[in-house]
């Protein structure tokens, strides 16, 4: 149903898991705008013996601000190895398709 809050309970708690409310890895740390709820504060993550490593919280509206972040950040070599190319020269959805080939893997939430 549509403004029922599922993407802001989303969000909310990929903050609390230590992601960056616009999107990314936990170590992509950049600001364009404050946008999210303050419902974070409110929550509170519980979690088990086993904790990954690694992590993406993928947000389609504000994928290009992680792609700008990445050129500005660590530039052609990096996505070439990480996403097999700049992740600007693909069309929107060819590169949500090289994110999901070369950086997501493993059990997800």
């Amino acid at each position: 149903e549509n403004g029922a809050g599922k993407s802001t309970f989303i969000e909310a708690l990929a903050i609390c898991a230590g992601f960056n409310p616009e999107g990314g890895s936990p170590n992509l740390n950049y600001h364009t705008y404050d946008s999210h709820s303050s419902l974070f504060n409110d929550l509170k993550l519980v979690r088990s013996a086993y904790r990954n490593k690694d992590g993406y919280f993928l947000r389609a509206e504000s994928f290009y601000n992680v792609s700008s972040e990445l050129d500005r950040i660590s530039g052609r070599a990096f996505q070439m190895i990480n996403y097999g190319g700049m992740l600007h020269e693909y069309s929107h959805g060819e590169s949500f398709l090289a994110l999901v080939q070369n950086r997501l893997s493993g059990n997800g939430l």
